[in-house]
């Protein structure tokens, strides 16, 4: 077995057989095996030296009339030349390598100043409200938006107020999966308990118009009182915007119902 073919070529040699022998007129078959190593060396094309070393073991067939002679051990030492035929054999050529992989094209961001998911008329790089409802009005940053005041500590809804809150219960209509919170604030004037309690019958007073053009179930209310200021307390425009009703739509705040 040669354990690599190179100029120098080591290899083992493993053998098993049988050996036919006779002596004074008897005759048999004993077993014979050997095992060693060696190497070939090549000096020229077609002309290797070829040495090796092995043990050899015979079993003796006529141990019965050669006392002590059950087996013989020999070692072995072998020198000689090796002379190949033909032409000499060549290593098989490598596979080409496969082609790599082309490079991936990257894909430039679309710009957000060009794009409008909702269709509200506001990009989406200044679109807080993404999911506007198809048809609602809705202020520069894209949110529904609905002009809607209160008095100072009152939570009376004015008549030139309904037109807007009929456009609100039109896209509730429209829309009747909606889930909103309905939800109410007022400005920095007086204790925070009764600016809750405000803030929420102002969100009631909301909720029973919209309830009253919509039938719909999903509508709640929640009270804040002046804990989310959307401007000023110092002036009175300020906080006139701070009296607001404001809606939030399966789960996402939208701009104020002022």
């Amino acid at each position: 077995y040669f354990i690599n073919r190179d100029t120098f070529s080591p290899y083992t040699v493993l053998g098993l057989g049988a050996m036919n022998s006779s002596h004074n007129g008897g005759s048999g078959v004993g077993f014979i095996g050997e095992a060693g190593a060696g190497f070939t060396y090549e000096v020229c094309d077609n002309f290797l030296i070829r040495s090796d070393v092995r043990y050899r073991y015979n079993q003796n067939f006529n141990a019965d009339l050669q006392a002590g002679t059950n087996e013989f051990h020999d070692m072995v030492v072998n020198l000689g030349f090796v002379v190949p035929f033909g032409p000499k054999p060549t290593a098989a050529a490598p596979e080409p390598a496969p082609a790599p992989a082309p490079e991936p094209v990257a894909v430039a961001p679309a710009d957000c100043s060009t794009l409008d998911g909702d269709n509200d008329g506001v990009n989406d790089c200044n679109d807080q409200c993404p999911n506007t409802i198809p048809g609602a009005q809705v202020s520069i940053v894209g949110c529904w938006i609905v002009d809607v005041k209160f008095d100072n500590d009152k939570d009376i809804i004015k008549p030139q107020y309904f037109v807007n809150l009929d456009n609100v219960a039109q896209r509730i209509k429209e829309h009747p999966e909606l889930v909103i919170e309905i939800q109410g604030h007022t400005s920095h004037t007086g204790g925070y308990k009764h600016n809750v309690e405000l803030s929420e019958r102002r969100a009631l007073a909301v909720k029973k118009y919209l309830v009253d053009g919509t039938h719909s179930p999903n509508l709640t209310t929640r009270g804040y009182g002046w804990s989310r200021p959307i401007d000023t307390n110092d002036t009175e425009a300020g906080r006139a915007n701070n009296r607001r009703v404001q809606l939030e739509v399966n789960g996402e705040t939208q701009q104020p119902l002022k």
